[in-house]
């Protein structure tokens, strides 16, 4: 869900999907709307089947359509810290 907040943010929520951890954020307006949300549990998908905290970058533009990826700001999954799964997504307004 987005609503605006200013001239240059959107506020966002996102409910948990499955699989998927709910967050908030507040995203700004850079070449396109941005948003970065840190230390969500069990976001990074390990291929040993465990899981890791980590965050999720969005960029859109301002038809709601955009893309992301998850990543490691530490160590996770035995690797750098790193981005991880791409995905592309559509915000509804409201």
């Amino acid at each position: 869900m987005a609503t605006p907040c200013e001239p240059v943010c959107i506020n966002i929520v996102a409910s948990p999907g499955a699989g998927k951890p709910g967050f908030s954020g507040q995203a700004t307006n850079f070449r396109g709307w941005v948003l970065t949300v840190e230390n969500l549990p069990d976001v990074m998908k390990c291929p040993d089947g465990t899981t890791a905290t980590g965050g999720m970058n969005f960029r859109w533009s301002d038809d709601l359509t955009g893309y992301g990826h998850t990543f490691s700001s530490t160590e996770a999954c035995g690797k750098p810290p790193q981005p991880y799964d791409q995905f592309t997504f559509t915000l509804t307004k409201v």
